[in-house]
């Protein structure tokens, strides 16, 4: 299940849109109950996770902006990834990059 979340932010994507609409409710409870099980977090919660981890990775590896990154996994509005990204990692996407520094 980690090895699938990882592939890429595409596939992130897929996660959180499409999950609804090709499986049943009866199989979307599966779903959450093995990332649970696997993870000992929410599947909500473990993808959000991945998307940040996966923006960590862009902001450690790339001179693309903010608004860039978030389009690219897969945010229609890059203030939704700032806002989750303050609410995980406890700063914004550009102070995380100018901590590396």
């Amino acid at each position: 299940m980690q090895s699938y979340l990882r592939l890429s932010s595409l596939t992130i994507h897929i996660l959180l849109n499409d999950i609804p609409n090709f499986i049943s409710p009866a199989r979307a409870n599966y779903f959450g109950d093995l990332v649970k099980k696997e993870t000992g977090k929410s599947a909500i919660e473990y993808i959000h996770l991945a998307v940040i981890g996966r923006v960590k990775d862009l902001l450690m590896g790339t001179d693309k902006t903010v608004s860039e990154i978030a389009y690219e996994v897969g945010f229609q509005y890059p203030h939704h990834l700032s806002r989750m990204f303050k609410k995980i990692a406890g700063c914004s996407p550009l102070e995380y990059r100018a901590g590396l520094s």
